[in-house]
């Protein structure tokens, strides 16, 4: 049996899940929009169903809910990140937001991340460069969604 859901209250009941295990608003917006959208494009394995995964590593101390992402390394054109154990997403979009304006001022970006879960459905992130006029592509090797 399906259930429907309407996807304004799938994201108010993911930020409510999220915010009650100490995860800041903005993150928690960025988290469950991420999740949403993979359920709208059919990408269940990459949807909400990682909410449950991210709890128990937040409840665990493997995923840092108060992630402050870290500049490692820079030049030019490359960045290299420390996700302090962040929940993916909110790293994913601060690593992208990097590679944009990087690449806007140079013409190209690369930008790496280390200590970050699961970045969930990839092409969010670069969605989110094609609305800025860029082509990103995004590669992972964390563990499977």
């Amino acid at each position: 049996m399906d259930i429907l859901i309407k996807k304004e209250d799938l994201l108010v009941l993911c930020q409510k899940i999220l915010i009650s295990r100490g995860v800041p608003q903005k993150d928690a917006n960025i988290v469950s929009d991420a999740l949403t959208e993979a359920n709208l494009r059919g990408q269940d394995s990459h949807g909400v169903i990682r909410l449950s995964k991210w709890i128990t590593g937040i409840e665990a101390g493997a995923i840092n809910p108060l992630c402050r992402v870290k500049k490692i390394r820079e030049t030019c054109g490359t960045t290299l990140l420390d996700g302090d154990q962040g929940l993916g997403p909110v790293v994913g979009v601060e690593a992208s937001n990097i590679v944009i304006c990087k690449a806007k001022e140079i013409g190209i970006c690369l930008v790496s991340v280390r200590r970050a879960s699961h970045l969930g459905m990839l092409a969010y992130y670069t969605e989110f460069m094609a609305k800025e006029g860029m082509i990103g592509i995004c590669m992972t090797n964390t563990e499977p969604g």
